[in-house]
């Protein structure tokens, strides 16, 4: 957040080759259709990426605001 890592988890050790799902993508919401999950706030930039970004990437895309 706003350049520092937070807190993180990990699934799993092994994350290689194809990984799909019919599940939708949910973003500010935990579970579709429900409204207990919902995130109180405000998301000015959601990206999804084919890749897992470094800290320098990270980085970039921050101070390139």
């Amino acid at each position: 957040m706003d350049g520092i890592v937070q807190t993180t988890v990990t699934f799993g050790t092994n994350l290689s080759g194809t990984m799909t799902s019919t599940a939708h993508l949910l973003i500010g919401n935990d579970t579709v259709g429900s409204t207990s999950g919902l995130f109180g706030g405000k998301i000015d930039d959601a990206r999804v990426y084919n890749r897992a970004l470094s800290a320098a990437e990270i980085w970039q895309l921050y101070v390139a605001q």
